[in-house]
């Protein structure tokens, strides 16, 4: 093992991970699917940053 190599065996900068386009080809659709909102998400609806900044003032003081 050289230094170039690293700790978990030779580097080689990613370009095993790419296709020929120089793109990976890892399925990235899960990305283009919506994500679901807040209330879905948290089961209740979201709090504005005024809400929260009120409700936890005390902790920066």
């Amino acid at each position: 093992m050289t230094c170039t190599d690293g700790i978990f065996g030779k580097r080689n900068g990613g370009a095993e991970a790419a296709g020929e386009d120089g793109m990976s080809e890892q399925d990235d659709s899960a990305l283009l699917t919506p994500w679901p909102g807040v209330p879905d998400a948290i089961g209740r609806p979201a709090r504005t940053f005024a809400e929260w900044a009120r409700d936890h003032a005390e902790d920066f003081r």
